[in-house]
């Protein structure tokens, strides 16, 4: 059994037991053994990271079972950024230990928003023992009621075998035409792999183009699945997140909702 708790967690957990529980049940997650979602950006710079731990941290606050979040690559370790940790460990990094028989140390960091971070250091190496990644994202499932995975844009073989054993996954696209021109292309390649319930979500910019959200529409249409425009925020890494959550409340109580599914 791996440890997926650090001391601020347990201290966190026993404070809880004392106090009213801060929640909002649209985002909620109270349940071990919740949703695992894979969020995949389906161009550079779609968002995927901001979404990820945007969605983790509003639920983080709001739920009673905890709830873990892993950049599955790790290149850009943008979720760390977002999170204000330093994970000492990256998910092929703990996962090729396991490989080897050894147990990874702080695999699990805490975020100042109740966020268990997994595995998360930025990190180039492209070697991911695949049984061991799997073995720590079962198990980060069975503890958490909800698991975020940041896939980036699914470039290495650990970000879509973490699509593929996904629950749910969020397709990331900026509602720009060419955001959707490219987003459309990747879905091609990377929508046939993945089983479950699946959305679309739109990054905003400050400016709507009504005509990427028209051609946005058409996307969903020929894929079967809802779209979830996401409002323009605030960079989270200067910000705080919580002002985010707020802003964009509508949009994360819509992806809950595809998460219920």
């Amino acid at each position: 059994m791996l440890t997926l708790e650090t001391s601020e967690d347990q201290h966190a957990r026993l404070r809880a037991a004392d106090e009213p529980a801060f929640q909002t049940p649209a985002l909620s997650f109270d349940a071990p053994g919740g949703p695992v979602v894979a969020i995949c950006g389906l161009c550079g710079g779609a968002g995927a990271s901001t979404l990820a731990y945007t969605l983790a941290a509003a639920t983080a606050t709001r739920s009673i079972q905890p709830v873990f979040a892993c950049e599955t690559s790790g290149v850009t370790g943008g979720l760390a950024l977002y999170a204000r940790t330093q994970p000492r460990l990256s998910l092929s990094e703990a996962s090729n230990q396991l490989a080897a028989g050894i147990s990874p140390d702080e695999l699990v960091v805490s975020s100042p928003e109740g966020v268990r971070v997994l595995g998360s250091a930025a990190q180039l190496t492209d070697r991911c023992n695949a049984n061991g990644a799997a073995r720590i994202l079962d198990e980060a499932q069975a503890a958490a009621g909800l698991v975020v995975l940041d896939c980036g844009i699914a470039s290495r073989e650990i970000d879509r075998q973490a699509l593929s054993a996904a629950s749910h996954v969020l397709w990331v696209i900026p509602a720009t035409a060419s955001g959707v021109a490219r987003g459309a292309c990747a879905l091609e390649r990377l929508g046939e792999s993945v089983d479950g319930p699946q959305a679309l979500v739109a990054r905003l910019d400050r400016n709507e183009d009504t005509v990427a959200v028209s051609r946005l529409a058409e996307l969903a249409a020929r894929w079967s699945v809802e779209v979830i425009l996401f409002p323009h925020v605030r960079d989270i890494a200067e910000a705080l997140v919580e002002e985010a959550i707020d802003e964009a409340q509508v949009a994360l109580e819509a992806i809950a909702a595809v998460l219920r599914q």
